[in-house]
């Protein structure tokens, strides 16, 4: 018996190419999209009172840290 085969029972090669089709691909890693190809990550590195100086800016504005650097950055 071959793996196209179960208990006399042949399979066909179209059937095994939908099941791993619709259940193979469903799992395992995710393909990269196209923007996150494109991203980088950076760290920052503040000291505790510039820190609070930002986040309270950011509060204020109803954004994030990163994204009131990132505002910042691109004015």
């Amino acid at each position: 018996m071959n793996k196209f085969e179960s208990k006399n029972k042949e399979i066909k090669e179209s059937e095994v190419e939908n099941f791993i089709n619709k259940k193979v691909a469903n799992k395992g890693r995710k393909p990269i999209n196209e923007e996150k190809k494109k991203t980088k990550l950076v760290s920052l590195y503040f000291s505790e009172s510039d820190y609070q100086i930002i986040k309270e800016t950011a509060d204020r504005k109803r954004l994030s840290v990163s994204q009131y650097i990132v505002s910042k950055i691109f004015e």
